[in-house]
């Protein structure tokens, strides 16, 4: 009698699976939903938290951005200058207003989610 071996997974499968993606972390929908974070978007969206806010947040998109793409391209599942074309293609928003009690909200958007 034979076993039946488990096939391994290749490695960019492998390292396709462990990719932190766009979906794990925010609330996007569409084609971004699947892509994996880069690092090139978290610098664009780390510049855009600095442009608008003056610094960029310890809790905002940009640094959570950053840590998925850091993790990504130890993974193997991106490059160090990659990018996502929807992100480059869309961009990214930051915004603030205030809320009824005078408090500010930030709002920031990854290609238009």
């Amino acid at each position: 009698m034979s076993q039946s071996q488990q096939r391994r997974p290749q490695a960019d499968q492998a390292s396709d699976d462990i990719a932190i993606r766009y979906g794990d972390v925010f609330d996007v929908t569409g084609g971004l939903e699947s892509k994996p974070i880069a690092p090139r978007d978290a610098d664009t969206m780390r510049n855009t938290e600095n442009q608008v806010l003056g610094l960029t947040p310890k809790e905002g998109a940009g640094v959570v951005m950053q840590a998925a793409a850091n993790l990504n391209e130890s993974a193997g599942v991106v490059r160090h200058n990659q990018g996502n074309e929807v992100v480059d293609r869309e961009g990214v928003a930051v915004s603030t207003s205030r809320d009824a009690r005078g408090r500010i909200v930030v709002t920031e958007a990854i290609a238009d989610h």
